[in-house]
């Protein structure tokens, strides 16, 4: 946990300091730099499917339409 708490660190996306309360303990906080990560993964995996999209039929861009609800309704069922 030490190691990968400092590689975190280390390229900015937590902090750490130490604990109010002494001991060894120490306080993790997310940064700034962290809480955007996830809006930054959805952005890019939106981006790469919109090329992915782009590049296909119109035919091939409906299915996903026709298939997910009924797969959805399916899951939904068991």
């Amino acid at each position: 946990m030490a190691s990968t708490l400092a590689a975190l660190t280390h390229r900015g996306p937590v902090s750490r300091g130490p604990d109010p309360t002494g001991g060894r303990r120490a306080v993790v906080t997310v940064t700034e730099e962290g809480r955007a990560v996830p809006e930054q993964r959805r952005s890019g995996s939106a981006s790469r499917l919109a090329r992915a999209l782009h590049d296909c039929t119109p035919r091939a861009r409906q299915a996903p339409h026709d298939v997910v609800p009924p797969l959805g309704r399916s899951a939904e069922a068991r």
